[in-house]
């Protein structure tokens, strides 16, 4: 409602979910500046992105000296079926749109969900003591399970489950519930056919389709940022030549890696929060299908994770092992005073387990990838600050040095410079490739008594780097003044009118 009120703002609707829920998303700004995409909510998961990208928008679009030369598109829920799931009677995280999906491929759907045995309201892990099983009691900290490592003489005595029932009875839990398609699994790029939560083919989504359909259209945009799982702000991406050569290119090219470490920089400058997680890109999803096929700068962070935390050293106790995810996030919670994090393992009575001891609790992930919302200001803050940052590095094409000469014979010799006045280049290495970035454009408009004898009229530039310039010169015959116009959509235009001697 703050922002309806904007006149630098525009709303729109991109299509609707497999449910029918709307998928909003907001211009801030203007066509003719190099646009930043900011996404959220393809992974539900990560609800706080939602809130994140949407007190973006309110900060964005009262910063007017950034909205000079930049333009912002919002998409906050990009899945609205996931994010809601979220906020359903029994917690889970379930990051599926509401399509009807075979998950496991057998012929029926939705006949294997969760179930809440326990009746606590949260769907969280089954441990089932059997010697065939994978994992093994961290040793010191019984409560969490961790795999068992052979290589190193460990030997498994649990299996790990989520919470329910074998109801196809197929030697497998809660594989096939209601919903069906993650959708940052289900972006074109290194898709992972017959894999479940994918969907059936790559883009089969309607929520994948309306937002590519969507960013197709919006040429002006140079750089994308998702928040999401993976963190390449943190843990930027790195160049692999023989992958980057490849038929089918696996590696950021080189030139492009160095944009990578310069955003990455600024970004942990600006953030507070350090020791990130690594967190690698899956097949399918979003970060990597805006670099290696939409052919953009693409960057995802979850936005927060939890943090290091500083034990009491004075304590006799043992000392828990912080390097595992699991121990980190438990004591994390016991610090900050957060209710039912950790939900303590309690006997049950399991139908499919007739002759084991099943235990059911364990972490509740609805929390450990969301952050206290007493944490939101401060992130806000320093996300708001990474964000105007690389806006005012967008590059911007200004014409300088332009001279012309009187050379004889109705004569004039022109020359400038092509100048690239922001800190990042006009384009990707990769988007030489994928040919859906529009490069720079020379353009001279003549008039009917006018000719270009040398150079030509029309040229169309590779990548300018940040802080760059390409020079350029023409022979033209004929008298009066001549317009010149350069740039392009993702870098922004210049144009001048110049008199011939």
């Amino acid at each position: 409602k703050n922002l309806g009120n904007q006149a630098n703002v525009n709303f729109q609707s991109l299509g609707k979910s497999a449910s029918g829920k709307e998928i909003f998303g907001l211009q801030i700004g203007e066509d003719k500046n190099p646009a930043i995409a900011i996404l959220a909510g393809i992974d539900g998961k990560y609800i706080h992105g939602a809130d994140l990208a949407l007190r973006l928008a309110e900060a964005l679009a009262k910063e007017k000296e950034v909205l000079k030369t930049a333009s912002f598109y919002i998409i906050p829920v990009v899945s609205p079926d996931a994010y809601l799931g979220y906020f359903s009677k029994i917690k889970k995280r379930n990051p599926l749109n509401h399509t009807s999906f075979d998950n496991d491929r057998d012929g029926r759907m939705n006949e294997d969900p969760f179930e809440d045995l326990n009746k606590d309201g949260v769907i969280t892990m089954m441990r089932v003591e059997d010697e065939t099983g994978h994992y093994k009691m961290l040793d010191k900290y019984e409560s969490v399970m961790v795999k068992a490592k052979v290589e190193e003489g460990e030997k498994g005595t649990h299996r790990l489950l989520t919470e329910g029932l074998d109801n196809d009875q197929d030697g497998v839990w809660n594989e096939d519930g209601e919903g069906g398609v993650n959708i940052n699994h289900n972006f074109p790029y290194q898709f992972p056919s017959f894999k479940s939560a994918s969907g059936n083919y790559a883009a089969s989504e309607t929520e994948t389709r309306d937002l590519l359909d969507f960013l197709f259209d919006q040429w002006n945009i140079h750089t994308t940022i998702s928040f999401g799982p993976a963190n390449s702000l943190m843990h930027p991406w790195k160049h692999n030549a023989a992958k980057a050569k490849q038929r089918i290119v696996s590696s950021i090219q080189e030139a492009d890696e160095k944009v990578y470490q310069q955003i990455s920089k600024i970004y942990k400058e600006k953030i507070s929060q350090k020791e990130a997680p690594k967190v690698s890109s899956s097949g399918g999803d979003f970060n990597q299908w805006a670099y290696f096929h939409y052919g953009r700068f693409s960057y995802s962070t979850p936005a927060w994770w939890v943090p290091k935390i500083e034990l009491d050293t004075a304590a006799k106790a043992p000392k828990p092992d912080l390097d595992n995810e699991t121990v980190r996030f438990i004591e994390w919670a016991k610090k900050e005073n957060i209710a039912n994090a950790f939900i303590p393992w309690e006997n049950f009575t399991h139908p499919d387990f007739p002759n084991h001891k099943v235990e059911i609790g364990g972490v509740n992930t609805m929390l450990s990838t969301v952050p206290p919302y007493d944490k939101m200001d401060e992130i806000e803050k320093e996300h708001l600050e990474f964000v105007t940052a690389v806006a005012n590095m967008l590059p911007q094409i200004h014409l300088k040095n332009i001279k012309t000469e009187k050379m004889g014979s109705g004569l004039t010799r022109l020359s400038l410079e092509v100048y690239n006045a922001g800190l990042l280049p006009t384009g990707t290495e990769i988007g030489q490739r994928t040919r859906w970035v529009r490069k720079p454009k020379v353009e001279l408009l003549l008039n009917a008594n006018q000719q270009c004898i040398s150079g030509r009229p029309i040229q169309v530039l590779k990548i300018i780097k940040g802080d760059e310039s390409v020079h350029l010169t023409w022979l033209i015959q004929g008298n009066g003044s001549i317009k010149v116009k350069a740039g392009s959509a993702i870098c922004g235009f210049d144009e001048q009118q110049i008199s011939l001697k």
